[in-house]
């Protein structure tokens, strides 16, 4: 017993530099490709004109769709002090780090509502398989989202141990990184009190100020208007993308009603409706869903009740199907949500229920294998195009809205994890 005791340590040390030498392996070889076209230019771009004064959305040096906001851009010349492909490489690592700081967030956040360790590994087990191809397109494109992702966990985690401040402050950064973190600053100020609104002015304030300081006041206010007029409001004016990857609500309902102007060679609509009929049905549609979302968390707060997991996935998929775009790269918060998923307290649910759950769980893992690889191009294309992911998230919205709002205690994980 001692001698195995004694042994585990060491196992755990091979075990994590194996992990690590192959994480960076894989980023080294990854960021080979990774050439003026690919979207970790954009970011290194975009930190190399904030250094050098650059305007931002112009679109110098390569950056021709930074969509970011300045803030994010200012933290981004970390990248602009290494060449393109070092800086791919480091980021790579850290963003398989990240993966793994997502997992210990996730479960660290499952644990308040359940204590039995070994169940709660079993389900992360599930929901890590179920999720990682989002993961490894996200590896791949050396994307921003599970730092943001990571970001949203910790202030979850924050809040739950009412420490609102640095809630409210996580939930701002990630913000100023991507902007559409900002339906969990929605959920914390209806989750929280007027203090917490002003905290949030604050760190508002304060986010949008360090680019206006270190670009001085021309440079740095231009910066906003820029951000602005370039992508915040062509989508407030009803700018939309519909390519087949892009899983959005919005992305979907045009592809559903109207013919396809992608040049992919396919055309996904269904029925024949005009533009102005198109927009309306959209336009209620996201009305309805973001109103799902204000109720369920309103509901809670005024029953006094603590945040449950299927209220916060209900937010976690409200910000994947109401944002302009989804790449399948910003699924990566799908975890939490298959997470929920496989937890859930099915002695609490009626036989259509516990069916229904089944489904969405075979949905998920068959949706985690569709690739051109397993699958075929003409299909890969059908299945993006015709929604199926953004018909999975739909559908889970309002299975846990539903549910939170039925089950007598919501807070209650299943008492044995099943699949």
């Amino acid at each position: 017993m001692t001698l195995i005791r004694k042994a585990k340590p060491v196992w755990l040390v091979i075990a994590i530099t194996a992990i690590l030498s192959i994480c960076t392996f894989l980023s080294i070889t990854i960021a080979r490709e990774t050439g003026v076209a690919s979207d970790f230019n954009v970011f290194w771009t975009a930190g190399n004109n904030f250094l050098h004064g650059n305007a931002l959305y112009s679109g110098i040096g390569g950056a021709c769709r930074f969509i970011y906001p300045p803030f994010a851009a200012f933290l981004f010349q970390v990248f602009a002090l290494f060449p393109l492909q070092t800086a791919a490489a480091i980021f790579g690592i850290v963003n398989f780090i990240l993966y793994f700081l997502a997992l210990y967030l996730t479960r660290r956040v499952f644990s308040f509502y359940t204590k039995d360790t070994r169940r709660l590994n079993i389900a992360l087990l599930f929901a890590a398989l179920i999720s990682f191809r989002y993961y490894w397109y996200h590896f791949h494109f050396i994307q921003l989202n599970i730092a943001v992702f990571v970001l949203c966990l910790a202030g979850i985690l924050y809040y739950l141990k009412g420490k609102e401040t640095a809630a409210a402050g996580l939930f701002v950064f990630a913000a100023f990184i991507k902007v559409y973190p900002v339906f969990f600053l929605i959920w914390i100020i209806i989750r929280g009190s007027v203090r917490t609104s002003v905290i949030i002015t604050v760190f508002v304030l304060l986010f949008l100020f360090v680019p206006i300081v270190n670009r001085g006041f021309e440079r740095g206010t231009a910066d906003i208007k820029d951000y602005y007029t370039s992508f915040l409001q062509p989508f407030k004016d009803g700018r939309i993308e519909p390519q087949f990857h892009n899983h959005s609500l919005s992305s979907a309902i045009f592809k559903a009603f109207q013919p396809s102007n992608e040049g992919d060679g396919f055309d996904y609509r269904l029925f024949n409706v005009s533009i102005e009929t198109t927009n309306y049905i959209y336009k209620a549609s996201f009305l309805l869903l973001f109103g799902m979302m204000v109720f369920i968390i309103g509901r809670n707060r005024y029953r006094k009740q603590t945040a449950t997991v299927y209220e916060l996935s209900v937010v976690f998929l409200a910000m994947l199907l109401l944002c302009g775009i989804t790449w399948e790269y910003h699924l990566v918060t799908m975890l939490f949500v298959y997470m929920s998923l496989i937890t859930m307290n099915t002695g609490d649910m009626s036989k259509r229920c516990v069916y229904l759950r089944g489904f969405f769980l075979f949905c998920a893992g068959a949706l985690a294998l569709i690739g051109r690889d397993t699958v075929g191009d003409r299909l890969f294309h059908y299945f993006g195009g015709y929604n199926s992911l953004t018909i999975l998230m739909l559908g889970l919205m309002l299975f846990f809205f539903f549910f939170d709002g039925f089950n007598k205690n919501p807070n209650r994980l299943a008492k044995q994890v099943s699949l």
